[in-house]
């Protein structure tokens, strides 16, 4: 296994504790470089290392938002005259490596590394084992990037540039979409007469339980319910019921539906339940 040079992350955010917990569990030494006192307290709480942007290390990771990227990475180019790594990392699956060329012009070598994974401040110290990471960059940055998320667990690909808002549009459509297609699906629960709490806490269970099969089965066969069935009566009958009390609830539905039998489809639905299910989901005039 690769041995982790001593890593200096900048920023005490989510991504950033996550990964200082994930080197440490792996026998690297990480530093967590705060700006905040409530970042300061956080890395306590954590149990890590506190870093300064003047300590010596071969790799920096600069885990903060997207549009504090450019920024801190010119300041320590330019204005903290910090000894510079060979490699610099930065964590966002959005943001372009450009965000970071004050530093590779001076010579850094300059990539990213992307966990697809949602994290917390709670997530646990091997939060990121087994998790997928997009990877990227330039040659050395490149190479350094797909060593770490290997040696610390994770399972590192590549993703070149070009793709990589199509990358990044995908995390976001699996992860903050999701939550808020369940928010949807908690409103209506909760509009029919469910107790919120249930109502929340029911539609999670489905929902996890749908994401565990599509992790082990694949969404065709993951696939259930009254579009999976052809239960065109059904389908009915929920859309009267959404457009009559929540229209807009409707019109996602109709959405989702018809992804949905798309993937019916697939599974080998027959032509004319195809056509019913298309006719029972068209638009209806008002």
């Amino acid at each position: 296994m690769a041995t982790i040079p001593l890593t200096l992350i900048f920023g005490a955010g989510r991504a950033g504790l996550a990964l200082a917990s994930a080197i440490g569990l792996a026998g690297g030494q990480a530093r967590v470089v705060a700006r905040s006192p409530a970042g300061e307290a956080r890395i306590r709480a954590r149990g890590l290392d506190h870093g300064s942007a003047q300590d010596a290390a071969a790799l920096w990771i600069l885990a903060v938002p997207d549009d504090v990227l450019p920024r801190l990475s010119s300041v320590l180019a330019t204005e903290l005259r910090s000894p510079l790594p060979a490699v610099a990392l930065h964590l966002s699956g959005g943001a372009a490596l450009d965000a970071l060329e004050p530093l590779s012009v001076l010579g850094v070598s300059t990539g990213w590394m992307h966990p697809l994974q949602t994290l917390t401040f709670s997530s646990p110290s091997n939060a990121l084992q087994g998790v997928p990471a997009a990877v990227g960059g330039s040659g050395a940055a490149a190479a350094a990037a797909y060593a770490l998320a290997t040696t610390i667990g994770m399972q590192p690909f590549a993703v070149s540039d070009a793709d990589r808002p199509k990358y990044h549009a995908a995390a976001t459509l699996g992860s903050s979409f999701a939550v808020a297609l369940m928010d949807v699906a908690i409103q209506a629960a909760i509009d029919a007469g469910v107790p919120p709490v249930l109502a929340r806490n029911g539609i999670a269970r489905l929902t996890a339980t749908a994401a565990e099969r599509v992790g082990a089965e694949g969404t065709t066969e993951a696939l259930t319910g009254p579009i999976r069935r052809g239960d065109v009566g059904t389908v009915v009958r929920h859309l009267d019921a959404l457009d009559a009390t929540l229209p807009a609830h409707g019109l996602i539905y109709r959405v989702m539906a018809a992804r949905t039998l798309a993937l019916a489809q697939k599974s080998g639905m027959p032509p004319e339940t195809v056509a019913a299910m298309q006719q029972a989901l068209a638009p209806r005039a008002r």
